[in-house]
């Protein structure tokens, strides 16, 4: 624990007064996120207005009728853990020696000095000049609007964390700090050496990986197991040479069970925690619950997951964990149970969230006991792992019943119409494999959990649940008839049970729908069409990922009318089970300027193609497929091509690279279909990598 807060030389009562003080300011920060139940008592949910008053987040996010702001997650970097401190102690020395010499190692200069730390992502540049400056600094957007008059006639020291490219310095940074007072530092992070070069630094600091000691050392104290067991794992070997000493690396392999983000949300929003002061409906509450998770991020209290530069989830740390369980006992906000209790004794009467975890109940280890688990005033109930799931009789005022991978017989739903409170009802992985009728008596239910279930068919009174906001089915539900009668639904994942010529006309009831993931079967060129149609209707959708049984190649009446899409917010689009003849117009970045990942086959692949979709500004993983036109040899992708963000390339076209395209790509994925590529003359395949240190020449055989 002590790593937390000190290097290895600091007193001990210093240490733990630090701890204590790190410790106190966690919990307050976590007092003030604890988000609020909303103040009125309509038929959405009732709860204590006194407790939307005593806790008060409203003024921590923005509000609903507001514009959007993009929340820049890099700012967690500045907050660091206690295993980001490993190995921290002799580069930190190093950088602050650097820092207290003057220019040209003068001490009494009074001349700007700037110092760069070097080195790839991952390797902890951000968490080493916070070490070295101890400060926390303004995020960049305010750095640059308040940099000028904030620094006027002081003397100062200032961190410059990952610059990409040394125009940003002489164009904007740099001029902030022309006029400001001689003798300050600047220390300035970049992962390239020559931007270094480019911005006249007077002294370069190369970040080294850990070393081994320190990659074992790192990765014990995040997974809790002692070093004496990892020194002759071979598996634990294996993936700190992956890792290669890269502290994000082992830190990602170390870290919690994934938590998804959406779910998250709806959890929330089913115990009347998400709160808006707006009448524009369901969708309001799901965006007021995402602001509360980029809080959440903000503070440290959570570690973002992104896929595609799409945030999906979080991780939350141990020390967290423990703390946020600490104060929920405090206050009676939950009880938690789990398989190291013998014996579990809960308040009589008092318990509003219970949560079991991890507990069997087995002749070889003795049975667990439960005193009196009706509990009347209880709005939630979860359990994950567990045969002891209680009956759902004993909670009459139930808001969330939430199970995950727990033995309950096929009958315990029987009486589930009996919670006319119930919001959130998740059966994950408890292979119940029928839903009874009465769910449809559930008419405030929001959210339905079905998947690794093995349910096959929904039952006709769910069309009457108008408040249905998330659906998510298993890989067996088949899609009803008459789906688009629940129009608020916001959330929608069905997989093969979705097909025909009705899911494809129904999808486009469904205006509302944010998130779209749906495996269809489509049988002919009418219902293609039906399904373009479809999506050209979801204007407010935000991820559509549309996978085919097989691959569908549409032909060229289909796309008359061409496909249209209305949906200016949408960041996910995933079409690639979908061969169409040509680009489809309305993927441009006028029309889609929020895209972060796209996923497109085409029937011929223009150069001009490349040159559109290179012009999506936060465009960060891109597959893309389909053969050039006759008579050309390849697509060339250049410097002036765009695609300056993309991060992530999968592709299986003729694609050829000149330098400086793609400047911040880091994964490529490169399909070959030998047949396609060889010529029969030099069995040769020039990608014309030109600085790729991976290869520049691949030749089959």
């Amino acid at each position: 624990m002590a790593a937390l807060t000190r290097s290895h030389g600091d007193n001990d009562d210093d240490s733990l007064a630090r701890w204590q003080s790190g410790f106190a300011r966690a919990r307050r920060s976590w007092l003030a996120m604890r988000l609020p139940p909303p103040s009125s008592t309509s038929g959405n949910g009732s709860t204590n207005p006194g407790r939307h008053e005593r806790y008060r987040v409203d003024h921590l996010v923005e509000k609903t009728h507001g514009a959007t702001s993009t929340i820049n997650l890099r700012i967690s970097a500045l907050l660091k853990k206690a295993s980001d401190l490993i190995g921290i102690d002799e580069p930190r020395d190093t950088v602050i020696d650097m820092l207290s010499q003057g220019k040209n190692n003068d001490k009494f200069s009074k001349k700007v000095k700037i110092v760069c730390i070097v080195g790839s992502g991952g390797l902890g540049k951000t968490t080493l000049a916070k070490a070295a400056a101890d400060t926390m600094g303004l995020t960049a957007d305010e750095l640059i609007i308040r940099i000028c008059e904030f620094l006027d006639g002081k003397r100062w020291f200032i961190v410059v964390d990952d610059i990409w490219d040394g125009k940003i310095w002489v164009e904007a940074i740099e001029q902030a700090f022309v006029a400001s007072n001689p003798g300050s530092r600047i220390i300035v992070t970049t992962r390239k050496s020559e931007v270094a070069k480019n911005i006249g630094v007077d002294e370069q600091y190369p970040i080294q990986p850990l070393s081994e000691g320190y990659s074992k050392m790192l990765l014990s104290k995040i997974s809790g197991i002692e070093d004496k067991l990892l020194d002759h794992d071979d598996v634990v070997k294996k993936i700190l040479d992956k890792c290669d000493g890269v502290p994000l690396a082992i830190t990602a392999i170390a870290k919690d069970d994934y938590v998804d983000k959406n779910m998250l949300i709806w959890r929330w929003i089913a115990e009347g925690l998400v709160h808006t002061e707006t009448e524009n409906g369901n969708n309001d509450l799901f965006k007021v619950g995402e602001r509360y998770f980029h809080e959440l991020i903000s503070r440290c209290l959570i570690q973002p997951i992104e896929d595609g530069g799409v945030l999906v989830g979080c991780h939350v740390h141990d020390f967290v964990l423990h703390l946020i369980r600490e104060l929920s006992r405090e206050e009676d906000f939950v009880s938690v149970l789990d398989g190291e209790q013998r014996s579990l004794s809960l308040p009589q009467g008092k318990v509003r969230r219970l949560a079991l975890q991890n507990i069997l109940d087995t002749k070889n280890r003795g049975t667990v006991k439960v005193d009196d688990l009706r509990m009347p005033v209880a709005r939630s109930f979860n359990a994950m792992y567990t045969n002891m799931v209680t009956p759902t009789d004993g909670f009459e005022l139930l808001r969330v019943l939430a199970l995950e991978y727990c033995w309950v017989k096929e009958d315990y739903l029987k009486l589930i119409g009996k919670l006319r409170h119930l919001r959130y009802l998740g059966l994950t992985g408890t292979r119940i494999r029928n839903l009874p009728e009465e769910v449809g008596h559930l008419k405030f239910l929001q959210t339905l959990m079905l998947h690794e279930t093995g349910i096959e068919e929904l039952p006709r009174s769910l069309e009457q649940l108008t408040q249905l906001m998330c659906l998510r089915g298993d890989e067996k539900t088949r899609v009803p008839e008459w789906i688009g009668k629940l129009t608020s639904l916001l959330e929608l994942r069905m997989y093969p049970g979705a097909e025909g010529k009705c899911f494809v006309q129904e999808l486009g009831k469904l205006r509302h729908i944010r998130v779209l993931k749906a495996e269809i079967n489509l049988k002919d060129e009418g219902e293609e069409r039906d399904l373009l149609e479809s999506l050209s209707k979801l204007e407010e959708a935000e991820s559509i990922v549309v996978s085919t049984m097989g691959v569908i190649k549409l032909r060229e009446g289909v796309m008359q009318p061409i496909l249209v899409l209305n949906c200016k917010n949408v960041r996910v689009l995933d079409l690639r089970a979908l061969i169409f003849p040509r680009r489809p117009a309305c993927i441009n970045a006028q029309d889609l300027p929020e895209l972060n990942k796209l996923s497109l086959c085409v029937g011929v692949l223009e150069q001009d193609d490349v040159q559109i979709i290179g012009m999506f500004q936060q465009l960060l993983d891109l597959s893309i497929s389909g053969p050039v036109p006759d008579g050309c040899d390849s697509i060339i992708v250049s410097s002036e091509a765009g695609f300056q963000n993309l991060a992530t390339l999968s592709y299986s076209a003729n694609i050829k690279f000149v330098a400086g395209a793609m400047p911040r790509l880091e994964n490529i994925k490169l399909w070959i279909n030998a047949y396609d590529v060889l010529d029969v003359r030099n069995h040769v395949l020039d990608l014309d990598w030109e600085t790729s240190t991976l290869f520049s020449k691949s030749r089959l055989s």
